[in-house]
């Protein structure tokens, strides 16, 4: 299948590892050309390498979303060195769990300010890019807990919830530029975040992280946690040329393991 994507330009946020690395990968394999944008320049750089020697075109640029400025500069870079820009994945964020009555102030900002507001700030930053070229992709990596919360990760949902509707409302804004909106929600995936999360549920439970791990696994389809992988290919046919009307929805990834609506 075709998916148009070859010279195509995608910002990839947290692009240096897990989902957002996989995405990177996927997008230069079907000739896209890929910034992506992390706050670690080590592992930014490895990415980068990793792009390179499977054939892609991409840059790396150091960002921390919580600041305007680093928005603006990896939008700025993105057009000066890749000339323009087609597709935007959201996927930079994440929230530490956690008792509620153990779980501070800050910790419910921090986990706002990086994934909800560097989300909003990103899709701000581009938006009249895409508008000007008369279309566009907008890809937010949401959540599960958004619509089936963890009682240990209310910081977590809350903030999917908030991105959740945000999608939507997005959506029906730039559908008369064009712009395509849509969310991926993955359950548990195979990334470090994931084994940081394992390790403070096992903590919370006063088990081991092998005993998380097992049932975890055993709630999946196949007994297999789902890989980044997986949700790249989501990525791919959200970001191609195959979708043309398909905006505002959620998509879950996370092998039958939810019961929400």
């Amino acid at each position: 299948m075709d998916l148009g994507l070859t010279d195509k330009v995608a910002i990839v946020t947290g692009g240096s590892a897990g989902i957002g690395r996989a995405t990177a990968l996927a997008l230069v394999k079907e000739g896209a050309k890929v910034a992506i944008a992390a706050r670690n320049e080590q592992r930014l750089q490895q990415t980068l390498a990793e792009l390179q020697a499977a054939g892609g075109e991409g840059i790396a640029i150091v960002a921390d979303l919580t600041k305007i400025e680093d928005v603006q500069n990896v939008v700025t870079q993105t057009i000066a060195r890749l000339g323009r820009i087609d597709i935007l994945v959201n996927n930079a964020g994440s929230a530490m769990g956690g008792p509620f009555l153990d779980i501070p102030d800050q910790q419910w900002f921090d986990g706002m300010q990086l994934k909800f507001f560097g989300y909003v700030r990103m899709a701000r930053a581009v938006i009249p890019h895409m508008q000007q070229a008369g279309s566009g992709r907008i890809i937010n990596i949401i959540g599960g807990a958004g619509k089936e919360p963890d009682p240990g990760f209310l910081t977590g949902a809350a903030t999917n919830a908030a991105l959740r509707n945000f999608t939507k409302g997005l959506a029906l804004e730039l559908k008369e530029h064009n712009i395509l909106v849509n969310a991926i929600s993955p359950g548990s995936t195979r990334t470090q975040r994931m084994v940081r999360l394992m390790e403070q549920r096992a903590q919370r439970l006063g088990v081991s992280l092998e005993e998380v791990e097992k049932t975890t696994t055993k709630n999946f389809v196949g007994g297999h946690i789902t890989e980044p992988e997986e949700i790249a290919a989501v990525v791919l046919f959200l970001a191609s040329k195959q979708v043309v009307t398909l905006t505002g929805t959620e998509i879950d990834v996370n092998g039958g393991t939810s019961h929400g609506l």
